[in-house]
């Protein structure tokens, strides 16, 4: 969980690299993943990293890149399986209306 804030560092600073993205999103999919538990604390961690906002960012930005959303749909989807009580606790964030067509 303490990698956390590093990788949405990472993202942020290289938002224009889909690389980095996919890479990272892959890497948070499976730090969220983690059924150990350590989980419950790491997603608390990962809401205050900011996390979904900038895997809602990665999506935005590479919407035409398979392989970032591919990776970010699976963190995504990580982050929100589990019971209804930790999924109440999140933060969710939309993504903004893109002036591409």
């Amino acid at each position: 969980a303490g990698a956390l804030p590093q990788i949405v560092a990472a993202m942020r600073a290289h938002a224009a690299n889909a690389d980095v993205q996919e890479q990272a999103c892959w890497v948070l999919g499976h730090i969220i993943a983690d059924d150990s538990a350590q989980s419950e604390a790491c997603e608390h961690v990962a809401v205050d990293a900011g996390v979904l906002p900038q895997i809602v960012a990665a999506i935005c930005t590479h919407a035409g890149n398979v392989d970032v959303q591919q990776s970010a749909c699976r963190a995504l989807c990580n982050m929100t399986s589990g019971n209804d009580a930790r999924a109440s606790r999140r933060q969710w964030t939309r993504c903004p209306r893109s002036s591409r067509r």
